[in-house]
């Protein structure tokens, strides 16, 4: 479920409107939150899945963040492989990562 902002609260003109509205939002906020919260719709991140084809070899990435990313985290991967940073600076197109072995993993760039 992705947030909402609130529309417009400048019709209300009575505080019991204004009270129930809140009331309203508040539950909203409530449900969203208690587990229906998706972290690809409500984060400035993107999800994509990076093929390793040997340990220790860096892997460019394409991002489409459009900024220098802040980190990863591995949401799933084919093999038992650990990911880690390359050996190059991210940039705001692409993330360096390296593997300990061949496999697919699933990344969550943030």
């Amino acid at each position: 479920m992705k947030l909402k902002t609130v529309q417009s609260i400048s019709n209300l003109t009575e505080l019991p409107e204004l009270i129930q509205f809140l009331s309203g939002f508040q539950q909203d906020v409530v449900t969203t939150l208690n587990g229906n919260l998706s972290l690809v719709d409500n984060t400035n991140g993107t999800l994509i899945s990076v093929t390793f084809s040997a340990a220790s070899t860096t892997v460019q990435v394409s991002h489409l963040l459009k900024r220098t990313p802040t980190g990863y985290i591995v949401a799933g991967r084919s093999a038992n492989i650990q990911v880690f940073d390359g050996n190059q600076s991210n940039t705001t197109q692409f993330l360096y990562v390296q593997s300990s072995g061949a496999g697919i993993a699933k990344l969550y760039i943030f």
